[in-house]
C-alpha cells in the first residue's frame, strides 16, 4: 500500500463525502494530486503534513505504513537530555527573578 490507498483509505474510515471532497477541503488542487498519484511522486512536505493532520495520523504513516515510531536509546536520551534543559533554564531564571528582588 502506498501514499495514495492509505489517503484513501482513511478518508473512507472517517466518513468523509468523497476522496476528491476531502483533497479540495484542505485546499489542494484535485487535478495536481492525481497527476502525483499517477506518476508515483508523493506531494510537497507542507500538503503531506495538512492531509495527514486532517486525517489524524502521521506523514510517517502516510508514506512508510509505519503506525508508531519506535524511538532509539540515543532519541530518547535527546528527548530526556532536552527537557532536563528547558526544565533548568526555566528554574534558574525564575531563580534569579527572586535573588534580584
Amino acid at each position: 500500500m502506498d501514499f495514495f490507498a492509505r489517503v484513501k483509505q482513511l478518508v473512507k474510515k472517517s466518513n468523509k463525502p468523497s476522496l476528491q471532497e476531502f483533497i479540495i477541503s484542505l485546499g489542494l488542487n484535485h487535478d495536481s494530486y492525481y497527476s502525483l498519484k499517477q506518476a508515483g511522486n508523493l506531494p510537497r512536505a507542507d500538503e503531506a503534513i495538512m492531509i495527514a493532520k486532517a486525517l489524524g495520523t502521521t506523514v510517517e504513516y502516510l508514506v512508510l505504513g509505519n503506525e508508531e515510531k519506535q524511538l532509539t536509546a540515543d532519541e530518547i536520551f535527546e528527548q530526556i537530555q532536552g527537557m532536563i534543559e528547558r526544565y533548568q533554564k526555566k528554574h534558574l531564571q525564575t531563580f534569579s527573578k527572586k535573588t534580584r528582588k
